[in-house]
């Protein structure tokens, strides 16, 4: 059909069809039907339902599906709800997420959804947090390098409250030095008063020197029952984004490039991306917020 449509300003349909063996009323079955299908697509796009800036104006819907197209090819691994949450507060847009939803299906750009496990398990030691620096949760995470068949271990600190990456280290070995330039990274310029310090069971956080660093800095150490990652939830969490949104999209030469694209990763994560758990803006703008009193605080057990 595109060959024909390609010569048809040049020779007549009848004589196209004759050549290509084809019957002039499929041709224009056929035609139809495209001309159908690409009115249904552009039906489905253009739904009626508005976007608005913030001093209330109505958004083209041209320019709203430019800029969900112009998401999903900057970060390929979006939801349609991430991607709502990009355009309300980057953009300032109002739209709802079912309108994004509706774009990306019709251009086929929804992602795989992601089932959550049922939540049976409950956490014996409850924290009641008001604000930063009072729960902390680490853990680690390895990265592959295809060059040379290294692994790169990476500790990281996640502030429970602000869901904030506080802290950390990237390195080719998993001692107690690294966990600990991961914790000096977190504690320096940081109030460590009242801190909880969560973590498994790993023989790096279990070890006399970093025992004695928590104890130099007044934190308190809370360690999780054995194979009970839900325990460490929000740490553990954010390695399922990073893992989804980088390292499994990405192959490391070495570990010079594995640094620079995992800390390019956790400041866009801290200073750009939209949190759903903290009002749906970067945990960094969050924390800055909250000290400023922009934000109320919330209250809440973990």
């Amino acid at each position: 059909m595109k060959i024909i449509n390609s010569l048809k300003t040049d020779y007549t349909i009848s004589e196209l069809c004759r050549t290509f063996n084809i019957a002039r009323s499929t041709y224009y079955y056929r035609q139809n039907s495209n001309d159908n299908q690409e009115n249904n697509t552009k039906n489905k796009l253009y739904t009626g339902h508005h976007a608005y800036d913030k001093d209330g104006n109505l958004v083209p819907e041209h320019k709203v599906i430019s800029l969900v197209k112009e998401y999903c090819n900057e970060f390929p691994h979006l939801g349609y709800r991430m991607v709502t949450n990009y355009l309300n507060y980057e953009k300032e847009l109002k739209v709802n997420h079912k309108r994004i939803y509706r774009i990306m299906k019709v251009l086929d750009l929804l992602q795989e959804q992601i089932v959550p496990k049922p939540k049976n398990y409950q956490l014996k030691q409850k924290h009641e947090l008001t604000g930063p620096n009072q729960l902390w949760e680490m853990d680690m995470v390895q990265m592959y390098i295809d060059e040379n068949g290294q692994w790169v271990y990476m500790f990281d600190i996640i502030d429970v409250y602000t869901r904030e990456i506080v802290g950390h280290y990237q390195s080719l070995r998993c001692r107690t030095k690294e966990a600990l330039a991961a914790l000096e990274q977190a504690t320096d310029n940081r109030n460590t008063e009242n801190l909880t310090l969560r973590t498994d069971n790993g023989t790096q956080f279990k070890s006399r020197e970093f025992q004695r660093k928590l104890n130099e800095l007044d934190i308190s150490h809370e360690r999780t029952t054995v194979n009970t990652p839900e325990e460490n939830a929000h740490i553990e969490s954010f390695h399922g984004t990073l893992k989804r949104s980088e390292i499994y999209r990405n192959h490391y030469s070495d570990i010079t490039h594995c640094r620079k694209s995992i800390d390019k990763f956790i400041d866009r994560y801290n200073n750009r991306r939209p949190h759903s758990s903290v009002g749906k803006m970067p945990p960094a703008v969050y924390h800055k917020n909250i000290l400023n009193n922009l934000v109320s605080r919330v209250k809440f057990a973990v």
